[in-house]
């Protein structure tokens, strides 16, 4: 929703759940506008930033919310999603190191990936339906990138240095990455998200 000004007195007035913005051109560029855009999560925190494209803003706030949604999963829904065993007796150290590991994960993701993840979460749990045939690409989608980022990290090389000109993986990683992607098929089917 556009409006004429997005504050009262320096307070946004955005509401939950909504978008405010409004477009302004700084002295300095004066032929060139920008987007001063707010954005109010339901939890009542703001999200703020300017852009040159009120597209720019929202793709800013996207990135925000999936953020914020990864930052508020259970540890063993992060262990779930990225394979990282979590050790379980509540030494502050050793969790402060696993959420280091799962955000540096994260951080690796494209952000078509880290959608994926949010829609198939969102699913598991009953928050969207998917029908079943969606359901099902959307998981093969989700299982072959984890697969290839494990794979990756094990061998420590690209993808594209692990396939043959057609894009297919040489033998020898292969048949690592049908075990990966057996393994996280049973990770993620088995557990609860």
């Amino acid at each position: 929703m556009k409006t004429n000004s997005i504050n009262n007195n320096v307070c946004s007035v955005c509401k939950k759940g909504q978008e405010n913005y409004t477009t302004f051109r700084p002295a300095h560029r004066p032929k060139q506008t920008f987007y001063q855009y707010d954005y109010r999560h339901t939890d009542a925190e703001l999200f703020s930033t300017v852009a040159n494209s009120l597209e720019e803003c929202r793709k800013r706030r996207d990135t925000w919310l999936l953020n914020k949604w990864w930052n508020s999963l259970s540890f063993d829904e992060l262990e779930y999603v990225t394979g990282i065993e979590q050790d379980r007796d509540g030494n502050n150290d050793v969790d402060a190191l696993f959420i280091a590991e799962a955000n540096t994960f994260w951080n690796k993701l494209q952000p078509q990936d880290k959608q994926n993840i949010h829609q198939y979460w969102k699913h598991r749990k009953g928050i969207i339906t998917l029908d079943a045939d969606d359901a099902h690409s959307l998981q093969m989608e989700i299982i072959c990138e984890l697969a290839d980022l494990q794979l990756e990290a094990e061998y420590n090389k690209s993808r594209e240095d692990m396939c043959d000109e057609n894009g297919s993986f040489y033998e020898e990683y292969q048949d690592r990455f049908n075990d990966i992607y057996d393994d996280i098929e049973e990770r993620l089917l088995d557990n609860e998200l």
